[in-house]
């Protein structure tokens, strides 16, 4: 019988794409070296704390009270923040600076009802150094950098206060309060409204991170206002209610999520990788199986978060 001639079929190599392991999801794993504090004395509040130069800063809405907490969970200073002749204070935000003293951004009402925004400098133990009034402008974040000195974000309007259409959105102050420049013009930044009112402002050792909400927008910027890039987060539905900046120039985020009125909230968080512009899930379950988990800060390398943001019990992280 007459064979037929063997043919060797050659397929193509299908060739996987490889995965990145930047776009792995990240694990959060608790600090051998840190236990979970309970911090003392909180009470509920809906304001946010946030963990700066080895401290937790927070403060309460109803009575303009600034507290500062150390790492054991102590409170170290409690500071009502309340000028002579005032009627009503609005507190926006609250920095402690590499010094141990702390800034305050807030708004006043005098008995004679007329309107005042403000950044106020404090000393450790609670005592005025400077009050810089800011109006037409109101600081709404503020952030302290490792050379002392501070940014704010800030909103200029008019006597009706609505937004100016040319303001630069970030001032620079000397660490005793002194105006020293400002950056990110605003009509660079498109957005009808202005897009910060929730944002985020925080710094590493060589340059800020600013989050402008409105616009869902990451700028890196210089230690001395230069933008050095800006990237578009994703536009889910989701509230991006944190955003930090890592030692190492890392952006990592908390958000909440509400799908419906009547649903609970989902509470996620994420890293932001810049080149590929995805969040990046962190595995938060060696933490947290359930539940909220707040990303507050960092202390050195470590991630400092919250199981809750009313009575918050403190959690050191390694993100691996």
């Amino acid at each position: 019988m007459k064979q037929s001639p063997l043919v060797l079929l050659v397929l193509p190599l299908l060739v996987l794409p490889a995965i990145s392991p930047a776009l792995m999801c990240q694990v959060l794993l608790p600090s051998a070296s840190a236990q979970r504090v309970l911090v003392e004395g909180s009470s509920q509040t809906t304001t946010r704390p946030k963990w700066e130069h080895g401290f937790l800063a927070r403060f309460d809405f109803p009575t303009a009270t600034v507290v500062i907490v150390d790492r054991g969970g102590r409170v170290v200073l409690r500071s009502r923040l309340w000028p002579d002749q005032a009627n009503q204070v609005h507190i926006r935000d609250v920095a402690v600076s590499p010094r141990g003293s702390f800034a305050a951004t807030f708004s006043a009402l005098s008995v004679d009802g007329a309107p005042g925004a403000f950044i106020g400098f404090f000393d450790a133990s609670g005592k005025p150094a400077k009050l810089v009034r800011t109006t037409p402008a109101a600081a709404l974040r503020i952030c302290f950098l490792d050379d002392g000195t501070l940014w704010a974000l800030v909103r200029m309007h008019d006597d009706q206060f609505n937004e100016l259409p040319e303001y630069d959105m970030l001032r620079h102050y000397s660490a005793d309060g002194v105006l020293i420049g400002t950056a990110l013009p605003r009509q660079t930044v498109a957005a009808k409204e202005f897009p910060g009112e929730q944002g985020s402002l925080v710094a590493s050792h060589d340059r800020v991170g600013l989050y402008l909400n409105g616009s869902k927008t990451w700028v890196d910027l210089s230690y001395s206002g230069q933008v050095l890039g800006r990237w578009q987060m994703p536009d889910h539905n989701e509230q991006y209610s944190q955003v930090l900046l890592s030692p190492t120039n890392e952006v990592f985020v908390d958000s909440q999520e509400r799908r419906s009125k009547t649903a609970k909230s989902i509470f996620q968080c994420y890293r932001f990788d810049r080149g590929s512009g995805s969040l990046i899930p962190l595995d938060r379950s060696a933490i947290s199986n359930s539940g909220p988990l707040f990303l507050l800060g960092f202390d050195g390398d470590l991630l400092v978060t919250s199981l809750s943001m009313g009575v918050p019990t403190l959690v050191w992280a390694n993100a691996q």
